[in-house]
């Protein structure tokens, strides 16, 4: 997991009509066919692929390594009509695509887990570039997927929010210091209930107890908030958003600043702890092959455009961002990276 200690999960089957929804939803029929190349141990590949397929007669094309060039060939070869990924996965293909163009014109549709600013540029490219998406949130304690938005949604719906709710899912966001419910466009922590909720984690009353409320709440960990047109929108995990000098900060908005430096390939940000700002962010950044920037051209490259606040305190180079088998950055391994050169400098 991307949270540091992984949990056992436990789940019923109260999940399979979450799944056969989203099959509704996005209107998979026999005629489809989905590339599989998420790990299929994982919620989001057999919640999306694997039952959706059961569940419509979909076929689906497997691969047991993910890999752009790949991807786009088997795209091609067997007319894929749907896929599902992360961020990372969308960005592959993209510059796959561009070393060498195949034919993809059967794919319609993919999920894409957007919200979080960092992406929304991405998710553009993506709806030029290879099909329109599906914007989602979930959990694996909730199932997997809870929001999906349906065919046919607007770009913004598309590429800078989460989906909506599935019919019997509720989201709430909650001010976390108050516990007090939150109205539209307000940010706070994202709670769900759901008739799909995990039974509890396994052999650990006190972690389940810490997040379910009494009135069957899930509290999951993950800042963001409801538009007015009932969409959610993700922004990043609590325990990500900075606090520096008091002042909230996502590092997402960090993260797309960064990567619009040319010559970063990809980039985290994390908090390191300050005496005087509480924490400041810290940018953990892959180099292009062909291009490496210095430390004090990627800061100055941010005055202007971002507030003083914000701008990275630091830049750590990295041959490669530590990354899930599902393709999210391992943010707690960067932290425990900082924490320990921190200890030594």
């Amino acid at each position: 997991g991307t949270t540091g200690r992984p949990k056992g999960v436990l789940l019923n089957h109260a999940g399979l009509k979450l799944c056969h929804d989203r099959t509704r939803i996005l209107e998979l029929s026999e005629a489809d066919v989905q590339l599989t190349f998420l790990p299929l141990f994982h919620i989001y590949a057999f919640g999306y692929s694997v039952f959706m397929s059961f569940m419509s007669g979909a076929s689906q094309v497997l691969m047991e390594v993910f890999n752009g060039e790949q991807a786009l060939r088997l795209i091609e070869q067997y007319r894929v009509s749907m896929m599902h990924g992360f961020d990372a996965h969308f960005s592959d293909l993209l510059a796959a695509k561009a070393r060498e163009p195949r034919d993809i014109s059967s794919l319609r549709i993919a999920s894409f887990a957007t919200g979080a600013e960092s992406v929304r540029a991405l998710a553009e490219r993506v709806q030029s570039e290879l099909c329109e998406t599906a914007s989602s949130y979930g959990l694996t304690e909730m199932w997997g997927g809870l929001t999906i938005s349906p065919p046919g949604a607007t770009m913004p719906q598309r590429c800078e929010a989460s989906g909506l709710p599935q019919p019997g899912i509720e989201v709430r966001i909650v001010d976390v210091g108050s516990g007090r419910t939150l109205p539209c466009n307000d940010i706070g922590e994202i709670q769900v209930r759901s008739y799909a909720r995990m039974i509890g984690y396994h052999e650990d009353p006190e972690a389940t107890a810490a997040v379910l409320d009494q009135d069957g709440w899930f509290c999951t960990g993950d800042a963001g908030y409801l538009r007015e047109d009932g969409y959610l929108r993700c922004l990043a995990r609590y325990k990500d958003m900075l606090k520096v000098g008091g002042e909230n900060v996502a590092p997402a908005e960090i993260e797309q600043l960064l990567c619009a430096v040319p010559g970063i390939r990809a980039a985290a940000v994390v908090g390191q702890k300050d005496e005087r700002l509480q924490e400041v962010p810290v940018a953990f950044v892959v180099a292009a092959e062909d291009q490496r920037p210095g430390e004090s051209e990627i800061i100055e490259f941010f005055r202007g455009k971002i507030a003083s606040f914000k701008i990275p305190a630091r830049v750590i180079f990295l041959d490669e961002l530590p990354m899930t088998s599902t393709g999210k950055v391992q943010k707690e391994l960067l932290r425990k990276q900082l924490h320990s050169k921190s200890a030594s400098d």
